[in-house]
């Protein structure tokens, strides 16, 4: 099948409702059958070309649907946003978590999840959820029910109802509207003065620092406020756009693969890309899997100064969540103990409930993996 893609301007006026629009209807079927990632849309000269959906379809994105299927409809100004019932919960500055689950739904201010009044019936936040979805050119659907939606400072994880899960479920972790450094951190409490000092020394000393945390530790937040202190081509590289960093920065994402199973990128890959860009520091918003071994490969030949996140109750499980991690990347323990004890200088272990920091030091001990305590 062919697909006719036809360049979007908008300094014509809208054509009339009539044939345009079924075409239009059509094309917009067509892209979702083909299923959409991120990216940006094939750019040929000429007002049409022909475009085979599967050659095509790694690059239909969110912005192709608007540019090329809304505009001449004079939909151009149509603005991706929270569902207004979704807003409300979220007007609260406090509010760092709202999960819900069919019509339950809980809410995080910082003191734990609390009950609150659900603004959705089960039906209604399964079709909030695939519309999300579909706005955000991410799949979900009953052949793929769980997706990762980012929207601004909102992280979304969406599950739908069909063979994993009773119920839908919406779980939304919101960020900061401003970005916050570390003066502002202390200024709210959230830090101390002299981990603050500490961690601005471990930065313009180029360490290479590990922050470690259980959910909603504020690792992200921590990591984000730290880089906000230097003015370096920092390369960001995540899942879901969460650090939202500042240029000179460079921020890269992961893509998953499109319904045919082309087009995905991995973080391991954009790990190797990111060190052709001419990066002064290297970020991984959380290693899960095998970017953590691209990782310490692309410090230890010559890039210091990088910074991840990883999930550990405490400081005392960080070894073995490395070494785990390491096995996950295809290396021995070994292996991944001698190239975590030469890469990484810090883990800095964040907990919920208390400013204080603690700070270990990788070490061999023989051929074991250890932290030391940071007096």
């Amino acid at each position: 099948m062919l697909l006719q893609a036809q360049k979007c301007d908008t300094s014509t006026k809208s054509p009339k409702w009539g044939t345009n629009f079924f075409n239009i209807l059509l094309d917009s079927l067509i892209l979702t059958s083909v299923g959409f990632c991120r990216g940006h849309p094939p750019i040929a000269p000429g007002n049409w070309r022909q475009l085979s959906p599967k050659a095509a379809a790694p690059f239909f994105s969110t912005a192709f649907y608007f540019e090329q299927l809304l505009c001449p409809l004079g939909l151009h100004d149509v603005a991706m946003e929270l569902p207004a019932k979704l807003l409300e919960l979220v007007v609260d500055p406090a509010v760092r978590d709202i999960v819900i689950s069919g019509d339950f739904c809980a809410i995080d201010k910082g003191r734990g999840l609390e009950a609150a009044t659900s603004p959705f019936t089960a039906a209604e936040l399964e079709g909030e959820l695939r519309q999300l979805a579909f706005e955000a050119g991410v799949r979900c659907d009953i052949a793929k029910p769980v997706a990762d939606i980012a929207l601004g400072r909102f992280r979304i994880h969406a599950v739908l109802p069909h063979g994993v899960s009773t119920a839908p479920q919406l779980s939304l972790r919101v960020h900061p509207e401003s970005h916050l450094g570390l003066q502002d951190l202390t200024a709210h409490g959230g830090l101390c003065k002299r981990w603050a000092a500490w961690l601005r020394a471990a930065l313009n000393d180029q360490k290479t620092i590990v922050f470690s945390g259980a959910t909603g530790s504020g690792k992200t937040t921590l990591l984000r406020a730290l880089l906000m202190e230097t003015s370096e081509r920092v390369i960001s590289i995540e899942q879901t756009p969460e650090l939202r960093l500042l240029p000179p920065a460079v921020q890269l994402f992961s893509r998953e693969a499109n319904q045919e199973g082309v087009g995905e990128v991995t973080l391991s890959e954009l790990v190797t890309h990111s060190l052709r860009m001419r990066p002064d520091r290297l970020v991984i918003g959380e290693v899960r899997s095998s970017e953590f071994g691209a990782l310490l490969q692309a410090i230890s030949n010559g890039h210091p100064g990088s910074m991840t996140t990883l999930h550990a109750t405490s400081l005392s499980q960080v070894a073995d969540r490395l070494l785990i991690l390491g096995k996950l990347s295809g290396l021995s323990g070994e292996l991944t103990s001698m190239l975590v004890a030469n890469s990484i200088d810090y883990v800095v272990q964040l907990s919920r409930d208390s400013r204080k920091l603690e700070v270990g030091i990788p070490q061999l001990n023989g051929s074991t993996l250890k932290l030391v305590r940071l007096p």
